[in-house]
């Protein structure tokens, strides 16, 4: 799981640090980070899978405003199969015109006895003091992302590194770009699940008795849900339904688009929990709530919080729901602040034990651990 996060130079963040738990919930007012955070670690991820170049996700037009340097950092800790691993990534600018690069990049694998590294063009593999392997590569994408195979301990290590960040997700849903042709199928979901279709498909044929997990959820939640199906369409295209009953009548099937928004994100909700957090994954949600009404916010939150637990998953939520804030900020909450436009600040939820109004209450009166 996540353990740390550095961000340095980037939009609203300088010298941030934060240390998430297994469970979290964000609170903040608009504007005080809380998306730029998410961009950060989706930039970072796609940077080491080899997705994009360096300039492509981190422009000097994202470096923040107010410092007078062109160097960018950025740290993120995690434990993986009880193995310690710490990242690091430094960009620096330079070239006519004027172009990020790599400076350095490193990779630590219980505090130092494997690393990789990155710096003046040269990728070094193994111990330290010695390297396994040398070889150069440019200054525009990730070393991690050049290691392919290998039989060294270090080459596992990058592999697995690289492996964990690619599954880990954050989640903005937007019900309005779902559809429900999927024309392949797709193991990497979008921020907005607007692939959720072609996702789904993949879920299925990989694991299809987390479909049933998945349906009786939704039995308890969604009124008259029956079943989700995949129908042949066309050559390689099927189309996404979703199937309700009434009592002693046949199920009727609806495309999945043809289902209200808070339908689709109750289904994309439920579809998280059973196929990405039961795998013991790293999971974002930015406001699971919208769409969402208070009656089925509630149970989603009771389940989340049992199958995190249970297979040791990590689930960040950002969220201003009161439910949400009267359930987990007590113990879970964390506060991203602001000073005007300055930098992103971070603090613990404290709350006020003398006062008789809910987490909810203190926080929509601005009473929270003033």
């Amino acid at each position: 799981m996540l353990t740390r996060l550095e961000i340095d130079n980037f939009r609203c963040f300088e010298g941030f640090v934060w240390e998430p738990a297994s469970k979290q919930l964000i609170l903040g007012a608009n504007g005080c980070g809380k998306s730029s955070m998410m961009d950060a670690l989706s930039n970072l991820r796609r940077f080491v899978s080899g997705d994009a170049k360096v300039d492509e996700l981190f422009p000097l037009r994202e470096r923040t405003r107010w410092l007078d340097r062109a160097e960018q950092k950025f740290s993120l800790h995690a434990e993986i199969d009880g193995v310690s691993y710490c990242y690091r990534l430094v960009i620096g600018a330079a070239g006519d015109p004027i172009k990020p690069f790599v400076q350095s990049e490193t990779l630590d694998c219980d505090n130092g006895a494997f690393r990789l590294s990155f710096e003046q063009g040269i990728v070094r593999i193994g111990h330290p003091d010695e390297p396994e392997a040398l070889y150069r590569i440019g200054g525009g994408r990730s070393a991690i992302s050049s290691v392919v195979g290998g039989n060294t301990d270090t080459s596992a290590h990058a592999d697995r590194f690289r492996r964990w960040l690619g599954k880990v997700s954050c989640f903005r849903l937007n019900p309005f770009q779902m559809a429900s042709r999927a024309e392949g199928e797709d193991a990497d979901p979008k921020r907005d699940l607007s692939n959720f279709a072609e996702w789904y498909r993949s879920l299925y044929q990989s694991h299809p008795k987390r479909a049933h997990a998945l349906f009786k959820s939704l039995e308890e939640t969604l009124d008259g849900f029956d079943s989700i199906a995949l129908q042949d369409a066309a050559e390689g295209v099927r189309l996404l339904n979703v199937l309700f009953q009434r009592d002693g009548e046949k199920p009727v099937s609806f495309r999945f688009n043809e289902l209200s928004e808070g339908q689709r994100c109750l289904i994309c909700l439920y579809t998280i929990l059973h196929f990405v957090i039961a795998e013991g994954r790293t999971v974002i949600i930015d406001e699971p709530e919208n769409f969402v009404s208070l009656r089925e916010i509630q149970p989603w939150l009771m389940t989340a919080s049992e199958l995190v637990t249970d297979s040791h998953a990590q689930l960040i939520l950002i969220s201003h729901h009161p439910e949400l804030i009267d359930q987990w900020a007590p113990r879970h909450g964390m506060r991203f602040l602001r000073d005007g436009a300055g930098p992103v600040k971070i603090k613990p939820w404290v709350g006020d034990s003398e006062s008789s109004l809910s987490a909810a209450g203190l926080v929509a009166r601005g009473w929270d651990d003033d």
